[in-house]
């Protein structure tokens, strides 16, 4: 999380991106699969559910930054063309 941080700070969405995706990928594979929900009761399934929900609010974070980047390049994009004009 500190290298997507960094990336944000930096403005680098490539690499923001691919430190979410990395921490997504840590959250899913490894913490929830690593799970016991059998053996692990109500404590492993309210981390099940906690897991779930971190990695659906991470995604989405990522989305979001990958969108607001392309409605400000387009914004920009529009802005230079009516300016030629």
């Amino acid at each position: 999380m500190a290298q997507a941080k960094g990336g944000m700070q930096a403005r680098n969405i490539e690499a923001k991106c691919a430190a979410i995706s990395k921490t997504v990928r840590i959250v899913d594979e490894g913490l929830k699969a690593g799970l016991d929900l059998r053996a692990g009761g109500e404590l492993a399934q309210h981390l099940n559910d906690l897991y779930g929900y971190i990695v659906m609010r991470l995604t989405q974070a990522n989305l979001r930054t990958v969108s607001d980047t392309a409605t400000a390049n387009v914004k920009k994009a529009t802005t230079a063309a009516s300016r030629k004009r």
